[in-house]
């Protein structure tokens, strides 16, 4: 936390020494205060606008401010709180949590805005970064820095809530869980895809070692005929000048089967389809046999059109899982909340048949006896009666199967009757 601090303003008896060749430079913290025979430490201007120099008041507030002594100590004390704080937050499974743990992530705000004061006032007062003495250059102010910053970044992602946005897209759900349990078997295809890659290569290294040099010079100069030379030395003749060697080969260099290293450059080249046919054109043209297409067809069909796709296989059959799994879990969901919804339809309407079963003049405090006495009396009662029986009989037939399909069948009836309508008929 600490570095070169700057001391505007205290001149002292240095006022009777020659001028420097930098005015107003303020000293550092290692230089003595009242001795005359100390060689002032020169302070690289930077590069900066008149607002910024260090004339400025705004910037003299500042070097005042981190050179204070109290200022120091209170971000010491700051620090010890902040590790106090982290050392009484108790983790809780499931994202739990208590009083103390909300009263320290409270507190850890402001600990946060303290720092970063810290670090705007300290750039203020030594610049950032553009020469020797600025904040950046200083290795416990970049530790600062640093932290200050991962900080932001912690709150800037717990404000996001990326878990949040994963689970509620179970699309994108799907597809993370199904890349997730492929990285095992992805890792034992990876294996197998460098087993490939070995194997050929130590085989084009037994066969076409040192063959993709070769090309057409001139027999006079010596130089090569076309900047851009075709291999020679096999199938392909030169037609003037002589076959020989040493060009670096194609690309550079880098594709030729000279040693494992750029062999298993090669093979992997091949087996990505990118210019594999010009690497067989290459033998071909060097070497001058034609058997060697059935290594190249072989390297292209076993690691292209084999291995490679297994990768695709494996994520494809991950991602079934997962989708099957994820349906088969909203299957349920749905399941249970029909289930939950019956439950609570039945519940609802054998309390609306209990209702229809008690009269309005009970609530009025009639006592039942008399009440019944009373019903059965009058033909409101008797009228009463038949409407209930009439409801539950309809409530019945409305409810039952014959019903349905009386209903599916005129539907299909009038629309055969409206289809058969015509224009001029």
């Amino acid at each position: 936390m600490q570095g070169n601090y700057l001391h505007p303003g205290r001149r002292g008896k240095e006022e009777n020494q020659p001028k420097c060749q930098i005015k107003d430079k303020p000293k550092t913290r290692t230089q003595p205060r009242n001795s005359k025979n100390f060689k002032r430490k020169s302070l690289k201007q930077p590069h900066k606008p008149k607002e910024y120099s260090l004339k400025n008041p705004i910037r003299l507030k500042c070097i005042t401010v981190v050179e204070w002594k109290a200022f120091e100590f209170f971000i010491l004390a700051t620090i010890l709180a902040t590790c106090v704080s982290l050392a009484l937050h108790k983790p809780y499974p499931n994202g739990d949590t208590n009083d103390l743990n909300l009263f320290l992530e409270k507190i850890e705000v402001i600990f946060m805005v303290i720092f970063t004061g810290e670090c705007v006032i300290k750039i203020v007062a030594y610049g950032f970064y553009q020469h020797e003495e600025a904040y950046l250059r200083n290795t416990w102010n970049f530790i600062d820095f640093s932290i200050v910053m991962i900080g932001f970044m912690d709150i800037l992602l717990s404000s996001l809530s990326i878990e949040g946005l994963v689970s509620g897209v179970p699309s994108l759900q799907v597809v993370l869980n199904a890349i997730l349990m492929a990285i095992f078997p992805l890792f034992h295809i990876a294996l197998l895809v460098l087993f490939v890659i070995i194997i050929y290569s130590i085989i084009g290294l037994q066969m076409f070692q040192g063959l993709m040099h070769k090309a057409c010079f001139d027999n006079i100069t010596g130089v090569l005929i076309d900047d851009d030379p075709r291999l020679c030395g096999g199938n392909y003749q030169c037609e003037t000048g002589v076959c020989r060697e040493y060009i670096p080969g194609p690309n550079f260099g880098i594709t030729n089967f000279d040693n494992f290293i750029l062999s298993m450059l090669t093979v992997f080249q091949c087996i990505t389809l990118e210019g594999w046919t010009d690497v067989l054109y290459w033998i071909h043209d060097s070497m001058g046999s034609t058997w060697q297409w059935a290594y190249f067809v072989s390297m292209v069909i076993l690691g292209a059109f084999f291995v490679m796709n297994l990768i695709l296989g494996v994520l494809s059959g991950e991602f079934s899982k997962e989708r099957t799994k994820t349906t088969s879990r909203g299957i349920y969901q749905k399941a249970k909340m029909l289930e939950q919804m019956n439950d609570d339809m039945k519940g609802y309407m054998d309390w609306l048949l209990i209702a229809e079963d008690l009269e309005p003049l009970q609530w009025k405090g009639i006592d039942p006896l008399q009440l019944k006495q009373t019903l059965h009396t009058s033909k409101l009662a008797k009228l009463a009666k038949i409407n209930r029986k009439f409801r539950r009989a309809c409530r019945k037939a409305v409810k039952s199967q014959v019903m349905f399909w009386v209903v599916i069948i005129l539907v299909f009836l009038n629309t055969c009757v409206l289809a058969t309508e015509h224009y001029g008929g």
